[in-house]
Formats: C-alpha cells, sequence, structure tokens
C-alpha cells in the first residue's frame, strides 16, 4: 500500500488468507480475504477480482458461512476469467481451469460434491502439471468420498500420491493425509487397503517433515503431544486448503 500499488496488495492479502484457512483459522482468512478484496477491487484485473472473491468463498465454507461462500462464488462467476491483456506478470498461473477447481475445491467445503467433481477432474489430471494435479486430486478424491464412492476416491488419491512426489509440495502431502483421515471409516473397503500400501511405498519419498510424509506420524510412530485447531464443524485437526 505503501508503495501505492493496490492491486498487489490486495493479491497479498488474499494469500495470506489462503495460508491462515491452511493453518485451521477460517475467521482469520475469511476477515484477510474481504479486507484484500475491499481495498483492492476498483483497481484490480478481472482475474485479480476474481481469485479474491474465490478466497473470500473458499474462507467463508471453512468458517460454516455457506450463504457467504455462495455469494463470493456467484460474483466470482460474474466477472469472468483472466484478461490477458490487463492481468499483471504475477498472475501468469492464473487462468480458466484454476478458476473452475477453484469453484469446486469451495463446493466439496460446502458439501455440495455433484457440481464440484467435474470442475476439479480436469485440473488433477492435468498433464505437465504435478503440484495443480496432486492439491486438485486431493480435493476431487474428498468429493467422490462425499458421494459414497470410495473406490473412486482412492483410485485418484493414489494418482494425486504420485504427482505430489514429483512436486515435492508439502501443501499437496498435507491435502492428501486429510483424504487418508477420511479414509479411516472405511477400512475395510480393498481400495483403502491398496492405498494405505501405497502411501506406505510412497512415504520415503515424500517431503519430509510433513503431514503425510517421512518425519510424520504413521502406523507405530508416535504422535507429539499438543492443542490442534478446531476444524469447522466441531471436528478435530487441521483442514487442508491445497
Amino acid at each position: 500500500m505503501a508503495a501505492g500499488d493496490r492491486a498487489f496488495a490486495g493479491h497479498v492479502l488474499g494469500a495470506a488468507s489462503h495460508l491462515l484457512a491452511g493453518v485451521g483459522d477460517p475467521a482469520g482468512a475469511l476477515a484477510l480475504a474481504r479486507s484484500g478484496y475491499a481495498g483492492s477491487r476498483a483497481v484490480a484485473s478481472p482475474g485479480l477480482r476474481a481469485l479474491l472473491l474465490h478466497r473470500v468463498a473458499f474462507a467463508a465454507a471453512l468458517a460454516g458461512r455457506s450463504r457467504a461462500a455462495r455469494q463470493a462464488l456467484d460474483a466470482a462467476t460474474g466477472h469472468g476469467g483472466p484478461d490477458p491483456g490487463r492481468e499483471p506478470p504475477w498472475l501468469y498461473w492464473l487462468d480458466e481451469a484454476e478458476l473452475a477447481a477453484l469453484t469446486g475445491r469451495t463446493l466439496v467445503a460446502l458439501g455440495r460434491p455433484g457440481p464440484a467433481v467435474p470442475l476439479l477432474a480436469p485440473a488433477a489430471r492435468a498433464p505437465g502439471r504435478p503440484r495443480r494435479a496432486a492439491l486438485y486430486g486431493g480435493w476431487l478424491a474428498r468429493g467422490h468420498l462425499q458421494l459414497g464412492e470410495v473406490e473412486p476416491a482412492c483410485t485418484v488419491a493414489g494418482t494425486a500420491l504420485l504427482d505430489a512426489v514429483r512436486s515435492g509440495s508439502p501443501r499437496a502431502v498435507g491435502q492428501l493425509t486429510e483424504v487418508r483421515r477420511r479414509l479411516a471409516g472405511h477400512h475395510d473397503e480393498p481400495a483403502v487397503r491398496r492405498y494405505a500400501d501405497l502411501l506406505a511405498a510412497a512415504r520415503p519419498y515424500l517431503p519430509v517433515g510433513t503431514a503425510g510424509g517421512a518425519g510424520a506420524p504413521g502406523p507405530g510412530r508416535p504422535r507429539r503431544a499438543g492443542r490442534t485447531p478446531r476444524r469447522p464443524g466441531g471436528t478435530a485437526g487441521r483442514t487442508g486448503t491445497g
């Protein structure tokens, strides 16, 4: 703001919002996302306005504020996609596929997997983009689980796990750790056992010290004591954001 770049200031607040959401503070994430959008909307490019609205929608969904999340999603869709002639260079990574996947991720967080799955599937299968594929593959797997589709969820999660190894992304690994937690209630399913075996085999190749990585707790490995952040809905643990 001091440098007079309100658009980039909004982007920084939006990114900070995303980080707060990832460590289990959706209320703080929502406050930052709203501040970023309010402070930069008048000067932001179409792509940046859409991205900041997606930050608001995702944080609101994680905070259990479904109406606010739906309103932000509708507004983001109304802004359309990035305008190649007007977007700043630091938004080089934002495209229509990314915006669709962001919508899908928020819909999963809202418990609406039906429309979310087809939006997430292209990003989860993106060739040459292992980090994107791993992150959104985790959300796609969660969408399938919400639909009661355990075997497709495990198939998607297995592919995303290999992409996480390829990308070396701690965030991707954290997302897949959340999938593993949600699969625990289906441990008798053959597909779940296969995914558990794949995860065990991949663990030495995952980033050290991340959730689910080489330094993470697993079978026979003690978990450190301490307070665990509270996720919306009263369930303990971190909510991976992707």
